[in-house]
């Protein structure tokens, strides 16, 4: 079968229903009949590059350089153009990426509330690349959902950390866990009238905490920031609630 003829086919399935495609496997699609890229990729050495499996089941892509061609596509390296997205491990860099996630992966201790993560508790598919910096930027895929993970303090990918995230401009990124949107800054509320929408790049320390719940309508830090341990008063607990719109 032909190149063009497997693109075809490949474009009928996700049109389909069968293959589920997020923004980034559908930039892929057309990134890779692009004459011009194909031209490139053609030009480039080394055309592929071999990727490591860790042992939690992170890919692992450590380049030996910066690829300037590439760079030019929005890509850290080439991918194959006659891959389609589910069967290419197509690795964009972070400036093309809407949403990016920064995290500092702090050592664990005794005593923590929570217990420490690993990669792997992220249940998606999971690719990470090494830049020619030695700066790890993890790239999380499922359920038509593609994010950036930025990750600093973390020498050792399979290694326990508590993380930090610290977040920049909340209204264009998304809240995640496990890989999953959780939630979204709303421009309004249901009655139509405008919310405040907090912005910043801070670091949480001991005693700040960042109020966030998954209902859409919650009025959270998304909309006034992070709290003080202090001004937290307690727990509301539902004792009667009811449809109003029933």
């Amino acid at each position: 079968m032909s190149h063009h003829r497997r693109a075809r086919r490949d474009g009928g399935e996700a049109a389909s229903g069968q293959v589920r495609f997020d923004a980034t496997d559908w930039a892929w699609e057309f990134l890779r009949r692009n004459a011009d890229y194909a031209a490139d990729w053609r030009r480039s050495v080394p055309r592929h590059l071999p990727c490591l499996t860790l042992t939690d089941g992170t890919q692992l892509l450590r380049l030996p350089r910066r690829f300037p061609l590439a760079e030019k596509w929005r890509l850290l390296a080439f991918s194959d153009p006659a891959l389609a997205a589910r069967d290419a491990p197509v690795l964009w860099h972070a400036r093309a990426l809407k949403r990016v996630a920064r995290l500092k992966a702090l050592p664990s201790r005794e005593g923590d509330e929570e217990p420490p993560n690993v990669l792997a508790d992220f249940k998606v598919e999971r690719h990470a690349v090494i830049d020619a910096d030695g700066r790890p930027l993890v790239l999380l895929k499922g359920r038509g959902v593609h994010v950036a993970v930025e990750l600093h303090d973390l020498p050792v990918l399979t290694r326990r950390f508590r993380p930090v995230f610290e977040l920049e401009r909340l209204s264009q990124l998304a809240a995640q866990m496990g890989g999953k949107v959780i939630a979204e800054v709303q421009v309004e509320d249901h009655a139509g009238r405008p919310l405040p929408s907090w912005e910043g790049c801070m670091r949480l320390v001991d005693g700040e905490y960042f109020l966030l719940q998954p209902h859409p309508l919650s009025f959270d830090s998304r909309y006034f920031g992070p709290v003080l341990r202090c001004d937290i008063l307690g727990v509301a607990r539902p004792l009667w609630t009811w449809k109003p719109d029933v």
